[in-house]
């Protein structure tokens, strides 16, 4: 062997069902130099094992005969043999392969004793008197306690383990505490006989899941199997569990958590006991926390009350299946009092999963959130399905009339879904009653989180509430109906603040829907968008897909409106929208009146509304407050105009000053301009169309404005001459800022101070150039020339 490493010469594993094989990692000269253990029991070569890999630089494996069980704990520990086995003669042959061999075991020796030194007692080396530990001789010790003296920290004698015995069985009648004995389960506890002891004295009971500390308590209670026992009933004493603080693990009271067993009752009973703690003011006004361990837990359901947080081990870790049909899961008493005396303030559910027990279910509930009010809920996550719903809030008594409430409730990071394998339809969020007399939620938070229907069933359905606000929450592969399709409720304040929407059918907001509004969302996938609603809002970014057609990709709107229904798109300034139908033609806008109807169907108004610059109806088009609106400018000028007849100008003498005749020095220009008409092509129509240019007759405007200076007239009094200027139109898009907070450590020390970041500089386009133009009224002018002749 080349050399000795330092490597541990001890393996140990934990075996799976049949395992037979087991590496060890360290070198061997012989096989019998490694020892097999088996939980605890050694094993015999060639008996229970054989080994494999000797004289190996990195070792090799023990087979054993008979496989293991799961879980048996299988130890490897290397054991040289503490003998020479080489000796070396006067004047005889010195090989090295001996005397490395020899090295070699000397060092694994060591290697083998300095292991077995990690598994004693030892005084640290910092000690003063170290190493000078002198045990007490074999008489002295025998029978007795050993312990350390007070001043030397030496070994001594202590009591004997006889009176110890004794004093452990009796108690010293109030001499010394008494240190109380230990029993390994519930039901050993049960059976102690109280004659043995005396209210005060302690108990431990072992058991890994359910144990702790126990007091003797003279007197009978209530055994909840947790926390309180009874034994000895015929002379009234019973065990009370100590040290607990505000955490009662729910293993204390029976949970197996081996999703066979139901569970409902052990659960009940932890949330019996502590919330009968908090009434008693065990927490100071604080809740008590019922800890539900890690496992499936079967139940039929279990009933919330006042003072007491469910606190799981995490989504995936704690799991809670549902059994029953018809069953709610969690509930608190005012789901079946209606009582406004029975509703839950301040409490918490935090880490664990909801499901569902059942092939079939019929009308399940996971959770009926009745009477829940500031009840905060984070990291929970829960299956609905066609015949099991989420979370429903339904059916409660106004709570002016006595019935509970359900207000500001939050929920963090939850998260329900319908698995695709699992029944369709159902409902996730079934929240408020169509009735009048019933209640409504009000302000409730759902932030992060998701709700999903992998195609199927109505995700969120909010058929009364005042304020639910969504703040980054995903709804995809389900439908959303918001207000009632029927009846008097209202749903008030539904806001959506950026949320991503992937449906499967429709997203609708019924008439009673009011004030639903949409900021920046991601709407993608759904049949029918329906905005039920006048105060229907949807900020910019809102109601947007990337479905397409021929390969190009576009935002689309898609909005069925119907009767007075209308969005409202709001912001300073809206993006361009290009409005395409579905095969891709024009666009045609109109409300559900007929065609014929005096409606006007579109219009374009001004900021005061009674501007209407566009309208279809008994007018087609409207120059809105009269002689007040332009068509075109000079900078920006129409083209072509077609009609079928002649415009109509104004011509009402009522509307005009006097008729007069031309003066001379008019008639003489009127005569002058005569000459000035002439034929032309436009240069912007040679640049476009060459040759094919067609001529136009006319004048030329600055020919006509030196004519008229020539004759002493001022052409700009006339209305037959025009000249316009204009400006540079430069839009300007102002740079947008991030403030970035100032981050502390844990230890409050400023690692990053505050800043303010731009995410978007700030912009510039031109929109038109500044210029100016000539331009002549040709039917003034002609009337002009006419006149002169």
């Amino acid at each position: 062997m080349a050399f000795i490493e330092d490597v541990p010469t001890r393996n140990q594993y934990v075996a799976a069902a049949g395992q037979t094989i087991f590496d060890y990692d360290f070198p061997i000269f012989d096989q019998d130099d490694i020892q097999v253990q088996v939980n605890g029991a050694e094993q015999s070569i060639g008996t229970n094992y054989t080994v494999s890999g000797v004289g190996a630089q990195n070792g090799g494996a023990i087979t054993l005969i008979v496989p293991a069980a799961l879980n048996d704990i299988i130890t490897l520990e290397r054991e040289v043999s503490k003998k020479r086995i080489t000796d070396y003669s006067t004047r005889g042959s010195f090989s090295s392969k001996t005397v490395n061999l020899e090295f070699d075991r000397i060092v694994q020796m060591i290697q083998d004793e300095a292991r077995k030194l990690t598994g004693t007692v030892r005084a640290p080396s910092s000690d003063q008197n170290y190493p000078l530990l002198d045990m007490p001789d074999e008489a002295a010790r025998a029978g007795n306690v050993l312990g350390f003296d007070l001043v030397s920290s030496q070994p001594v004698v202590g009591a004997s383990l006889a009176v110890l015995d004794t004093l452990i069985t009796n108690g010293l009648s109030g001499i010394l505490p008494d240190p109380g004995i230990a029993v390994n389960n519930f039901s050993t506890a049960r059976a102690l006989d109280s004659s043995s002891f005396v209210s005060g004295e302690n108990i431990l009971i072992t058991d890994i899941k359910r144990g702790g500390e126990f007091v003797v308590v003279a007197g009978s209670a209530v055994d909840n199997d947790g926390t309180i026992l009874e034994f000895d009933v015929d002379n009234g004493f019973h065990l009370q569990r100590q040290n607990v603080g505000r955490d009662f693990q729910g293993l204390w009271f029976g949970i197996k958590v081996d999703g066979v067993t139901d569970d409902t009752t052990a659960w009940q009973n932890a949330i019996d006991f502590v919330n009968s703690l908090y009434l008693g003011g065990s927490f100071g006004g604080g809740a008590g926390r019922v800890i539900l361990p890690p496992g499936n837990i079967v139940y039929t359901g279990v009933i919330i009350k006042q003072g007491v947080d469910i606190i799981g081990a995490g989504i995936g870790n704690t799991n809670l299946f549902l059994s029953g049909v018809s069953s709610t899961g969690i509930k608190g008493p005012a789901a079946d009092t209606q009582l406004s005396a029975d509703t839950l303030s301040f409490g918490v559910f935090d880490g664990f999963s909801m499901w569902s027990n059942e092939a079939a279910p019929v009308s399940q509930i996971q959770w009926n959130i009745t009477g829940f009010t500031r009840w905060t809920t984070r990291n929970v996550f829960i299956s609905w399905f066609g015949g099991c719903t989420g979370i429903q809030m339904t059916g409660a008594t106004l709570a002016s009339s006595g019935g509970p409430a359900h207000w500001y409730n939050n929920f963090y990071d939850v998260f329900l879904l319908r698995a695709a394998s699992l029944p369709v339809g159902g409902v996730g969020w079934l929240l408020g009653d169509l009735a009048a007399d019933k209640e409504q939620i009000t302000t409730w938070g759902i932030f992060g989180g998701r709700t999903s229907g992998s195609g199927s069933g109505t995700g969120l359905n909010v058929q009364s509430c005042n304020s639910l606000n969504f703040y980054n929450h995903v709804i995809e592969g389900c439908n959303v109906d918001i207000g009632s399709p029927a009846g008097p409720r209202l749903a008030v304040g539904v806001r959506f603040y950026p949320a991503y929407f992937e449906g499967s059918e429709t997203l609708t907001t019924h008439p009673t829907a009011q004030g639903t509004a949409f900021h920046g969302e991601f709407i993608t996938g759904y049949t029918v968008i329906d905005t039920g609603v006048d105060t229907m809002q949807f900020s910019p970014g809102a109601f947007k897909t990337t479905s397409g057609s021929s390969g190009a990709r576009k935002w689309e709107v898609n909005i069925e409106n119907g009767g007075v229904r209308r969005p409202e798109f709001i912001g300073s300034t809206l993006p361009g929208i290009d409005l395409i139908n579905s095969v891709g033609t024009d666009v045609t806008f109109q409300n559900s009146s007929a065609s014929g109807s005096a409606t006007k169907f579109f219009r374009f108004l001004s900021f005061d509304l009674s501007n209407v610059l566009f309208s279809y109806g008994t007018v087609e088009f409207t120059g809105g407050t009269d002689g007040n609106v332009n068509v075109g400018s000079a900078a920006n000028r129409f083209n072509t105009v077609y009609a079928a007849v002649g415009a109509i100008n104004t011509s009402d003498e009522d509307e005009k000053t006097t008729l007069e005749l031309l003066e001379d020095a008019e008639i003489a220009c009127g005569r002058e301009c005569k000459s000035l008409i002439k034929k032309f092509k436009f240069k912007d129509a040679i640049k476009s169309k060459g040759d094919a240019a067609r001529i136009h007759v006319g004048v030329g405007a600055q020919s006509v404005k030196a004519v008229f200076e020539a004759h002493g007239l001022d052409p700009s009094k006339y209305g037959l001459f025009c000249y316009d200027e204009w400006d540079d139109d430069i839009e300007v898009i102002e740079a947008e800022y991030e403030d970035i907070p100032v981050k502390k450590n844990k230890a409050g020390k400023i690692i990053q101070a505050a800043a303010r970041v731009e995410k978007t500089p700030r912009r510039e386009f031109q929109r038109q150039v500044a210029g100016s133009r000539y331009g002549i009224r040709y039917d003034e002018l002609l009337a002009f020339i006419i006149a002169a002749l």
